[in-house]
């Protein structure tokens, strides 16, 4: 009797166990004048709502820009561990005298979960080859993963052709102009989806 086994679902996960070392990233935060005179103005690590997304990773980019670097230099771009941050979150409020009163405690374990989400969520969009049109967000897409300079320079291309599409639109010139705007339109939703 012979068993069909099937393959498991999804991308095969690499037998690597990269860890990340962030020793010492509570000095890489400090050193950054505005997220220091944030900290103690009484202001949190990271700035905005919560939720993982493009505005919410550029608006705290002075946090995750250390690990992004930290990251980019291994193989397969771990993201650290929560312990570990945990005590560098916590390092960088006990630096800025932040750790006494129990009505200023900062929430160390939220703000670690919350940094390890956006920093997967910055992987994942580099993983897809989602790289939005945003400039900055391309540049942290491309320093976690220099190998996507292609989609970025083709995202960035198909968007000035459709500025340049709506452009000749408003302006009234031909129907030809208008079909190869459609066209594009077409291929962008295949590309996307």
């Amino acid at each position: 009797m012979v068993l069909n086994k099937k393959k498991p679902a999804g991308r095969p996960k690499l037998n690597v166990h990269e860890v990340l070392d962030i020793s010492g990233l509570h000095m890489d935060w400090d050193s950054s004048s505005e997220l220091r005179d944030r900290l103690r103005d009484g202001g949190s690590l990271l700035e905005g709502e919560h939720g993982e997304d493009i505005p919410s990773t550029l608006k705290n980019v002075l946090v995750l820009q250390p690990l992004i670097t930290r990251m980019s230099l291994t193989e397969t771009k771990p993201l650290p561990v929560i312990d570990t941050l945990r005590d560098e979150v916590e390092r960088i409020y006990v630096k800025n005298k932040r750790q006494n009163a129990p009505e200023t405690a900062p929430d160390v374990v939220a703000l670690s979960w919350r940094i390890r989400k956006l920093l997967g969520f910055l992987k994942m969009k580099c993983r897809r080859r989602e790289v939005s049109g945003v400039a900055a967000f391309q540049q942290l897409c491309m320093e976690l993963d220099s190998s996507l300079q292609e989609t970025v320079d083709d995202v960035n291309r198909k968007i000035e052709e459709r500025k340049e599409a709506r452009r000749l639109r408003g302006s009234g010139e031909g129907l030809e102009d208008s079909l190869h705007f459609m066209k594009w339109q077409c291929q962008l939703f295949v590309y996307c989806f």
